[in-house]
């Protein structure tokens, strides 16, 4: 077991170079492996400790203090408010992983590649580092599984997976977003989450709708008496019947995304009495015939706009949202607006190299690109919007999104002159 344990950490310390040390713990404190540079012996049963009360502010290790920032029976992050970097704690019913990452390491690629470690470990296999996870489209759950048009519609299992999380969000005490629908429009997942726990919980798509729809889209909805608001790859987003700020004022919703998802939504919520006006259209968004098809179907560049392009772009290449950004504001009314989420690469990610080598959760399918938050403004200057940026862990209601991996853009069409 030994030689195993070695084995895990030598290759998840390849896979995840921003992590310097890491230690195995059997038990309740029993180190069974640990890399050289990091002697935590001493300090181990207090941090376990800590750990397993959920209430402890702040732990020690090797005299450095790190603040609790998120604390589960699964779960331990926390960072070193003097720049010495984070900890990350994974956990099994037998088994724990402690890693000690850099500054700019990325907390949630570490942990759910570390999560990973646990699974394989507990079924006797060695971790090995993991290309980019490639998930196929799914079926209709097998419910709803019917012949439309007598054509079987797949379902991109990302799309699903972003329902379901909403799904879970709508049974807790104080959620975020309450979505009525996203039960319904995920399906049954039961059978795969079992294979697949590490996609069971995240908090990241959940912060990202309530940043978007509490600080921009209610007060958009509140200010302008008539307005457009396209969400472009809109998956199963379910704003259109359950946001209540859309019935303030006029609003027209454009939801695109492929044939496919477009289709099954139509069939799950053919019922239901959307709050504002709907119109969905069937596009692909790396082919740039979507345009002109928006336009014919009711778009007008004489209304203000929102765009929402929500866990979109860094799935396309970078020269395709270049020119998709700019083409949206060529079409869009001056005080039009913008919300982008995008991958902040650091030393650990660089702009120039295909990312697929790097394990980031069940988003990815193929995170192609991504920018460091300084160079944000200029890129999308160039394509026609003025632009601000903040790491999204600032807006996290105290929930995990990780630490300086994704960045939040908000924005306004900009003119000459601005």
């Amino acid at each position: 077991m030994q030689a195993k344990y070695e084995t895990t950490v030598i290759n998840l310390m390849q896979a995840l170079p921003f992590i310097n040390a890491v230690v195995v713990i059997e038990g309740n404190a029993d180190i069974v492996y640990s890399t050289a540079s990091w002697d935590i012996k001493k300090d181990v049963a207090s941090v376990i400790s800590n750990w397993l009360s959920k209430n402890a502010e702040s732990i020690i290790i090797n005299d450095i203090i790190y603040t609790i920032r998120l604390c589960t029976s699964e779960r331990l992050v926390a960072t070193s408010m003097s720049g010495e970097g984070h900890i990350v704690g994974a956990k099994d019913q037998k088994r724990i992983i402690i890693a000690q990452l850099a500054q700019d390491g990325i907390i949630g690629f570490a942990y759910i590649e570390m999560a990973r470690a646990l699974i394989l470990l507990s079924a006797n296999k060695v971790y090995q580092e993991q290309k980019a996870i490639k998930i196929k489209e799914t079926q209709l759950p097998s419910k709803k599984q019917q012949d439309f048009n007598n054509e079987k519609i797949a379902v991109p299992f990302t799309a699903r997976l972003m329902a379901y999380y909403r799904a879970l969000e709508y049974k807790r005490d104080s959620p975020l977003i309450v979505d009525p629908y996203a039960e319904r429009l995920a399906g049954d997942m039961t059978s795969y989450l079992k294979e697949h726990i590490r996609y069971s919980e995240m908090d990241y798509p959940i912060v990202r709708s309530y940043y978007i729809e509490e600080n921009l889209l209610t007060p958009w909805c509140n200010k302008h008496p008539r307005s457009q608001i396209v969400l472009l790859g809109s998956g199963l987003d379910s704003r259109a019947y359950r946001f209540t700020p859309l019935q303030i004022n006029t609003h027209t919703i454009f939801e695109v995304d492929f044939p496919s998802i477009i289709r099954y939504k139509e069939e799950l919520l053919h019922s239901e009495e959307p709050l504002c006006g709907l119109i969905r259209l069937s596009a692909d968004l790396s082919n740039p015939d979507w345009m002109p098809q928006l336009k014919k179907s009711g778009f007008s560049s004489n209304i203000p706009t929102f765009w929402v392009l929500e866990g979109l772009v860094y799935y396309m290449d970078r020269e395709v949202v270049a020119s998709l950004l700019a083409k949206a504001a060529e079409i869009s009314a001056k005080s039009s607006q913008i919300f982008v989420d995008i991958l902040q690469y650091s030393r650990w990610l660089s702009d120039s190299s295909s990312l697929n080598g790097i394990m980031a959760g069940p988003f990815s399918t193929h995170f192609k690109w991504g920018l460091d938050i300084k160079d944000v403004p200029s890129f999308f200057s160039s394509a026609g919007w003025k632009v601000s940026c903040s790491f999204a862990d600032l807006h996290d209601q105290g929930r995990d999104v990780g630490q300086k991996g994704m960045i939040f853009i908000y924005g306004v069409r900009a003119y000459l002159g601005d």
